[in-house]
């Protein structure tokens, strides 16, 4: 595990393909393959880190328009990283994920989402798991801390407005591990706004548990 907010530059060239079959109305299968070139300014040179992934993911989400408002979704997934399809490291990762929503009130929408994992072998340093930015635990910096395990729970309430059913206000607490010993934990507010062909626009603002300057986060899409 390393935690550290010093800066550093990544690149990753490649590309990813993935297929996909349903095998019943909600349940999905799916095989992806990766050809990537990475650079990554604290390690020696350009390395390759090609993969092959399999996946299940079984989804009754609810809709209302573009917004999530009941329902469940789960996935399991694998990848074999290195080996017979070549790279500078040799590792399996394994994912699972589940997140459910609940709306008590026609406006007012109950959200989370847990997500763990573990690789096995010799990841490079950016292609462990991590924490901090606007995909993981709100109110760290991007890859505050990485590691070969993952924890990750996030809970969010979001509340519709009634004037203006493309905007929302969002209270949410972040909880997440690289190695299960040491957590860390966030919370904070958020705006919602969905634009028509672009997709939902998000401003997270976020307090981390250790008493450091807040963050501001900007993503387009939900955090999930």
């Amino acid at each position: 595990t390393s935690t550290s907010d010093e800066t550093y530059a990544e690149k990753r060239t490649g590309a990813k393909v993935t297929l996909g079959r349903p095998l019943r109305k909600e349940l999905r299968a799916n095989t992806s393959l990766q050809i990537e070139k990475v650079n990554d300014s604290r390690e020696p040179g350009e390395y390759w880190n090609n993969s092959i992934g399999l996946g299940l993911a079984y989804d009754k989400l609810i809709y209302k328009g573009y917004h999530t408002i009941g329902g469940y979704w789960a996935s399991a997934e694998t990848s074999v990283h290195g080996g017979w399809l070549g790279g500078k490291y040799d590792f399996n990762e394994y994912v699972g994920e589940v997140k459910q929503f609940y709306s008590p009130w026609e406006r007012t929408t109950f959200g989370y989402r847990i997500k763990a994992g573990t690789m096995v072998g010799n990841p490079g340093e950016s292609d462990r798991f991590y924490l901090g930015g606007p995909l993981t635990v709100r109110g760290y910096r991007e890859r505050h801390t990485e590691g070969t395990k993952l924890f990750l729970a996030n809970v969010e309430l979001r509340q519709q407005m009634p004037d203006n059913e493309n905007l929302f206000l969002v209270a949410f607490y972040d909880l997440g591990s690289v190695d299960y010993k040491r957590f860390y934990q966030s919370y904070g507010i958020g705006v919602r706004y969905t634009v028509p062909l672009l997709g939902k626009l998000r401003l997270d603002y976020g307090w981390n548990g250790e008493g450091g300057s807040p963050q501001v986060h900007f993503f387009i899409e939900e955090m999930f």
